[in-house]
């Protein structure tokens, strides 16, 4: 989602005393706030706030529909905390290429970074140890 996902600040479970849904990539050093997010795998935008900037508590976030899997799993993606959104309701992308927001530090947030989710059937899934991401 951001130029690589090595930079882990915050993993997939429990945190504070309730769910941690995604997983949160703050770049390292690098700062991260402005970096061109593209979407994971192609699909259609089915969520696009870019007017509230609370998005209670995601922020500007995105979240694409990428279809039926191979064991019939609806599965989508959620990119949230953006500083810019591009993408609207309806719209195609290409996984890997489209560019779909830029990472920021709106909603509840520390600091900047890119909170990404893999969803199954609507349900949040640890995206590492489901397979759909690796660490560099």
């Amino acid at each position: 989602p951001v130029p690589a996902v090595r930079n882990i600040s915050s993993f997939y479970g429990k945190r504070w005393g309730r769910l941690h849904k995604g997983i949160d990539i703050a770049n390292g050093s690098v700062p991260v706030y402005g970096q061109n997010i593209v979407a994971a795998h192609s699909g259609t935008v089915i969520y696009s706030n870019y007017t509230s900037v609370w998005g209670g508590g995601y922020g500007y976030h995105i979240i694409i529909d990428h279809g039926v899997d191979g064991k019939g799993r609806k599965i989508s993606t959620l990119y949230a905390h953006c500083s810019k959104v591009f993408v609207r309701v309806g719209d195609k992308v290409v996984g890997g290429k489209t560019v779909i927001a830029k990472a920021g530090s709106t909603g509840d947030v520390t600091g900047p970074h890119l909170h990404f989710e893999v969803r199954e059937n609507g349900v949040a899934v640890d995206p590492l140890a489901k397979g759909y991401l690796k660490v560099n």
